[in-house]
């Protein structure tokens, strides 16, 4: 029996929450044992408000707490808030020393990188705090393009909805892939989801102070799809190359070259999504000559190849699915 706990904290999502829990409890039900036990607490005990100010019941405080995995919902606000409770961070680090384990959704990968247990491993979180963790936490490996990263004795998951990915998964793990499947069939859920990088790549960090790095940004997003060198940037903007290449990183968190693959990887994504284009046009149009170096590309950026990209997030796939 797998004892799991889930900490509810003031501004999570109370769906995540309960959902988890309920799909837990299918898996038992699935399987005609219980596998799963199942309990909520919270820092003190007391109830907390959730995202949308109903109320999520406790069932127990950190004090008494001693679950086999112990899962971080996704807090749609009060981040800082958490990160501030000590209590929280102590707790996570003295239950991982003692052969616990821990799952994070979302933002909840944060107070886990507060332990310092994750400084020089991999992590994932929400694509769209990714700059603000790799800031806060620069001995993280961050593998933000990742939905779900599994070290053994932690996990975390990505989006907010992950929470659904997380639950298959400890399902899968403990119960069986056959278990596993026919949860997701039942629930309507996709068991196939690894990567959240077609619900966005997480915009282009700006926020520095780096003129000549913010200059070359630019010019990259206004020449990407023209044959980019490096070099002829860096010139561009009055740097030596070797000096380009670390101001680059050191400002944006990635490489020039990275950089580039983003901006034309957003721009198919934009033209898979919004025209008819053949997917070959697409690749030209932003940048590839080399049709079958930018589907690979794409495929293991995304997740996905152009063409089933399209089928799932463009707008004529989305009306076949409608029909």
């Amino acid at each position: 029996m797998i004892q799991v706990g889930v900490l509810a904290l003031s501004g999570c999502l109370a769906s995540a929450v309960y959902g988890v829990i309920e799909i837990l409890v299918l898996a038992n039900s699935l399987a005609e044992s219980e596998l799963f036990t199942t309990r909520v607490f919270t820092v003190d005990g007391d109830p907390v408000a959730s995202y949308t100010g109903s109320t999520i019941a406790s069932e127990g405080s950190l004090d008494d707490a001693q679950p086999d995995i112990m899962i971080l919902p996704p807090l749609m606000d009060s981040l800082g808030e958490a990160l501030n409770m000590k209590k929280i961070v102590e707790w996570l680090a003295d239950h991982h020393g003692s052969g616990g384990q821990v799952a994070t959704v979302c933002a909840g990968s944060f107070l886990l990188a507060e332990t310092g247990m994750l400084d020089g491993r991999e992590a994932t979180t929400h694509w769209n705090l990714a700059d603000m963790f790799r800031r806060r936490y620069p001995a993280v490996n961050l593998q933000v393009q990742r939905l779900l990263v599994d070290c053994g004795d932690y996990i975390c998951c990505g989006g907010v909805s992950a929470w659904m990915d997380l639950a298959l998964y400890l399902v899968t793990r403990y119960a069986g892939r056959e278990v596993s499947r026919t949860c997701a069939k039942i629930l309507l859920m996709d068991p196939h989801r690894e990567h959240q990088t077609p619900y966005g790549m997480g915009g282009f960090q700006k926020n520095h102070n780096d003129t000549a790095i913010l200059k070359a940004q630019t010019v990259i997003e206004e020449k990407y799809k023209t044959s980019i060198v490096i070099g002829e940037i860096a010139s561009e903007v009055g740097l030596g190359e070797r000096t380009f290449q670390r101001r680059f990183r050191l400002a944006t968190g990635t490489s020039p070259s990275l950089y580039v693959q983003q901006v034309r990887m957003e721009a198919a994504q934009v033209l898979l999504e919004t025209t008819d284009m053949s997917v070959e046009s697409v690749a030209e149009k932003v940048g590839y000559n080399d049709y079958s170096a930018f589907r690979k590309l794409f495929k293991r950026i995304m997740g996905n190849t152009p063409s089933a990209y399209r089928q799932r997030f463009g707008v004529r796939g989305r009306q076949l699915q409608e029909r």
